[in-house]
């Protein structure tokens, strides 16, 4: 699978006469610019088999196919939850003092202010879960805090 994930993702096809007419004969659009065999494996209407039937790209049996179409699929989707995933582990890190006066904070909403009090969540990951404290909220926590790390390290000069 990885031999063949390598190929379809650093080979790739051109828009030439003969490459758009094997496109045309599945009722695909032809190519304007250059491709991966991967993306052109992303695309809705491709398939695996229509793919090697077309171009010469490696034979794979059907598992494989499987898993590799699977993987071109769902690629943007893996991405973005890979992403989300480091944010996530980001903001986890991000610590918030245990002294942290929510409820003097303008800034915040009343709602997330009371909730941040009650609740006094250890780190902006876990503030974040807290229903009530919206996105905007995390925004004004990350300022404050940053802000009160530049107060820091300026004292400590």
């Amino acid at each position: 699978m990885e031999r063949v994930l390598y190929f379809l993702q650093h080979h790739r096809l051109g828009p030439s006469e003969e490459n758009n007419a094997k496109l045309a004969q599945v009722g695909m659009a032809p190519l304007h610019s250059g491709i991966s065999y991967f993306d052109l494996l992303r695309r809705q209407d491709m398939d695996y088999a229509t793919l090697s039937r077309l171009f010469d790209v490696p034979q794979a049996d059907r598992q494989v196919a499987e898993q590799v179409e699977i993987q071109a699929k769902y690629d943007g989707y893996i991405s973005k939850q890979k992403a989300e995933v480091a944010k996530a582990l980001k903001l986890e890190a991000k610590r918030l003092p245990a002294d942290f006066d929510y409820l003097h904070m303008k800034e915040l909403s009343r709602e997330a202010a009371e909730k941040l009090d009650r609740v006094q969540p250890r780190s902006i990951g876990q503030a974040a879960r807290i229903s009530g404290v919206s996105p905007a909220d995390i925004g004004v926590l990350l300022v404050a805090l940053e802000a009160a790390r530049r107060q820091k390290d300026a004292q400590d000069e």
